[in-house]
């Protein structure tokens, strides 16, 4: 399998998950492509999203493997779909998100975890 590229679009992180009625995932959608930054070719593609207290190396606070579907390179998941976000997982205010598709080795360098606007003012 090819080495694949990640390219970030968006990242939304709902960091007000305390709130009474706020749902407990988040939004995630990026754009994969090859090592020559072309879209990679659409399908299906098993992918892990971690999370981490450090942006290299550590142990990962959270993970999940989600199968996502790609158009153009372009997906979009809804992360803590498939393994539920701890509690306390989003009280550390520097936390990186790690991404792994199919065999290849994590995507380097992480990307870091921030608030949206929403989010802030709930605090």
């Amino acid at each position: 399998m090819k080495l694949f590229w990640f390219t970030l679009l968006t990242a939304s992180m709902l960091c007000g998950l305390a709130i009474a009625g706020a749902p407990n995932l988040v939004n995630y959608q990026g754009r994969l492509t090859d090592g020559a930054d072309n879209p990679i070719a659409d399908g299906s593609y098993s992918v892990v999203f971690a999370i981490y207290n450090v942006p290299t190396s550590g142990v990962s606070l959270w993970n999940e493997t989600q199968s996502v579907t790609t158009a153009s390179g372009l997906f979009s998941v809804l992360l803590g779909s498939t393994i539920l976000f701890g509690t306390t997982l989003f009280d550390d205010t520097s936390l990186y998100l790690g991404v792994k598709v199919g065999a290849n080795t994590e995507m380097v360098p992480r990307e870091r975890l921030i608030s949206v606007p929403f989010a802030r003012s709930a605090a």
